[in-house]
């Protein structure tokens, strides 16, 4: 049972660190696009 728990929460760890990335990028990407729009008009 030990054993089987621990490679769950590592798995759970992998998807983390997959995910984690990918959500930077997009909060970084969705601000940009936001700065885009809003400084856009303005030229």
């Amino acid at each position: 049972n030990t054993k089987k728990h621990g490679n769950a929460r590592f798995s759970d760890n992998g998807v983390v660190a997959m995910v984690s990335p990918l959500i930077l990028v997009t909060k970084q990407f969705s601000y940009l696009a936001a700065m885009e729009f809003v400084v856009g008009p303005s030229f």
